[in-house]
Parts: C-alpha cells; structure tokens; sequence
C-alpha cells in the first residue's frame, strides 16, 4: 500500500504529523528530510515537529552547489523509511528532484511502501504537474492576476513535472489564504489533468493507493475535476470537501473512514 500525507502550511504539520510518522515506523522510522540550500532556516522546524510526532532518526538531504543530488546521497535515499519534503521554491525543488534518477527513485520507493509527506512545495512536487511558474498573467489585450497580489509575479503559469505519485493531478497549497483558485484552474486547464487539488493552509490530506482521500485539519480542501464537453471542449467542476471527508480522489465517490486525528 502507497500513502501519500500532503500539507498545506505549518499549522498543518504541527496538528497532523503523526499519522506519517506512524506509518514511517515510529520510533523505528528513519525518515529522510529532503530540503533546497535556500530553505535550510527553517530545517530545524520541520525536524522538532516530526520529533514531537514520534520519529526516531531524521537525515537531512540537501544538494551541493551545482543542485545535483550525489550518488551517495541516492544510496542513502534507498535506506529511509519515509521521505518529506519540505517547503521553499516550487522550482528548486522541481530541478533538483524532478530529474528523471530521482524522480524515478522516489516513485519506486513509494510504489514498494515508502511512505512520502510533503508540506507546501512538497506538496506540489508529489503530483504529476508542478507550477513553478508565477501569477501575474499579460496578454496582447489584458493583464490578470491568479493569485493575490502579495503572491504574483511575472511570468505566469509554468508547468513542469512532478515526481508523479499523483497521477494525472496538479495541486497548490494555502488556497485561500494566497487566493490561488484562479491558478489551479488555469493549472488545470493548461496541463489538461483530471483532477486539482487546493488545500486551505491548515488542511492535510492523506492519499493511499492514490485513490482514497481523508481530509484532516481546519479549512477546506477544493477538488478541481475536468469533465469532456462534446466532442473538443470540457468543463471545470469544483467540490470542496471539510476535514473528516473520504472519498476516492478521481470520482468523487464518498468513502467510509476515519475521523481525522
């Protein structure tokens, strides 16, 4: 079984990080922290939460100069018993582990029972698509934002792989508190996916053979689904489900589960 816990924000992490740790080992877990230069302020964070979650023993990966990860540190990679990816530029992170040796290791690993966390950016790198791009949008004719304006900058939608452990979705977190709706479905529009994910910052979702959703925290998760209209055009339907919903991601089906914990 595959599971996948993807968080929008800290807060997030801090209420809902236990159920990875669990499913990483506990105490016995040895999960790798896989970081960008950039962001290393905030390793220390990330590693006093997943502690005070239970977790036994975490190593931190991060590229040398030239963002290239080391064979070294791929043979370390194969030894963790979890992966989390932690947050910072969405392009960093897309160069550095979007390649295709380590994309395909990570997908490997996931698809044998390694269990993958992600927050913010991490999140984003677990779907097929990533949006390393920004969100203000100029046309011959028009200039528009899809994003608030604290959080938009040239050159607009940038669409590049993702480590694929979410087939045939994008996502983008804090939804609502950077007003992201209008990028995810511009996301989803370019990248023709079946699905977009939008979590609110506080939101967690954990994703288990890819297809059976819980939705855990405080906020909404907004699902984004691409319905074919005729025979050339389509449709962009939004649901947003409240912490507790389970469903499968690609139908919408409701599931029994869990009350988030």
């Amino acid at each position: 079984m595959s599971v996948l816990y993807l968080y929008s924000g800290m807060p997030a992490l801090e209420n809902h990080s236990r159920p990875f740790v669990r499913a990483c080992g506990g105490k016995d877990a040895r999960i790798g922290l896989l970081m960008i230069p950039d962001f290393r302020q905030h390793e220390e964070k990330c590693r006093q939460v997943l502690v005070a979650a239970g977790a036994g023993e975490i190593d931190t990966i991060v590229p040398p100069a030239n963002l290239v990860l080391e064979d070294e540190q791929l043979r370390t990679l194969k030894r963790f018993t979890g992966l989390f990816m932690a947050g910072g530029a969405a392009s960093q992170y897309q160069r550095i582990y979007g390649t295709k040796r380590v994309a395909r290791l990570i997908r490997e690993m996931h698809a044998t029972g390694t269990p993958y966390g992600g927050i913010s950016a991490g999140s984003m790198m677990a779907a097929d698509l990533c949006d390393v791009g920004s969100s203000l949008v100029k046309t011959r004719t028009n200039e528009y934002l899809l994003a608030a304006e604290g959080h938009a900058s040239p050159p607009g939608v940038d669409l590049r792989s993702g480590l694929g452990l979410i087939e045939d979705c994008v996502l983008q977190p804090h939804l609502s508190e950077w007003g992201q709706l209008p990028e995810l479905y511009e996301d989803v529009r370019l990248g023709r996916s079946r699905v977009g994910l939008g979590l609110d910052n506080s939101i967690c979702l954990e994703l288990r053979d890819g297809a059976r959703a819980l939705v855990r925290g405080r906020g909404r998760l907004y699902v984004l689904r691409r319905r074919t209209v005729g025979s050339r055009g389509f449709a962009l339907e939004v649901e947003a489900y409240e912490p507790g919903a389970c469903f499968d991601l690609m139908t919408g089906a409701k599931l029994r589960g869990p009350q988030p914990g």
